[in-house]
């Protein structure tokens, strides 16, 4: 479905076997794959509230890496689990749902949601404090992985997570630039709106026009 840096992570993930203990420390630690969905789509809708291109591309990116991540890490769960838990037609079987997994509350608790107001340092903090605390528990399951093909799975994982960690930091430092302050309202010649409030939202228009004139 997505481009992978990594091709052989496709052939890994499907030989992945059994290991149910695995598998339940992944819904622990991870929340399964709702983590990752959310962050995708928290990347992806800041980037298109940013004036910048080239920070706009980063974070368009960055979601794209946690959508294909999190294409791995669903067929993962789906090998370590190791029973068929697929969905049956009810015309080609008699139960129309072979088995149910319940999503169950994780025994580790998300950190609470930060307030950024709009403000693209806040905001690349509040992403690194996230990819952080995902890298870590990756490690950890990674450290419990038995199975070689779990393991480069593991692995996929928390080099992509390191990626977007390696991103936010460049992004921090490009921001200290004049060129890219400009666009954040932080310069005389500023292509931002306001340049008291280094806003981060998306300005396609940076001249303010009255309905009066």
């Amino acid at each position: 479905m997505y481009i992978y840096e990594e091709k052989e992570i496709l052939e890994y993930v499907r030989k992945v076997k059994p290991d149910i203990r695995l598998y339940d420390m992944i819904k622990d630690q991870l929340q399964g794959c709702k983590i990752g969905l959310e962050d995708a789509i928290v990347y992806i809708r800041e980037s298109y509230m940013m004036y910048g291109r080239e920070f706009h591309n980063a974070f368009v990116q960055a979601g794209i890496r946690k959508l294909n991540d999190m294409e791995i890490l669903a067929q993962l769960l789906h090998q370590l689990r190791g029973m068929d838990n697929q969905y049956f037609d009810v015309e080609l079987d008699i139960n129309p749902l072979y088995h149910r997994i319940d999503l169950k509350q994780s025994k580790v608790d998300r950190p609470e949601k930060m307030e950024n107001h709009n403000e693209f340092i806040g905001a690349i903090h509040a992403h690194l404090k996230k990819e952080e605390e995902v890298l870590k528990r990756l490690e950890a399951c990674h450290e419990k992985s038995k199975d070689a093909y779990a393991a480069q799975c593991l692995d996929h994982l928390i080099k992509s997570t390191r990626a977007n960690v390696v991103m936010l930091h460049r992004m921090l430092k490009k921001k200290q630039e004049h060129e890219h302050a400009m666009d954040f309202g932080e310069a005389p010649t500023s292509k931002a709106w306001d340049q008291a409030t280094s806003n981060y939202f998306d300005k396609p228009n940076p001249e303010f026009y009255s309905k009066d004139v």
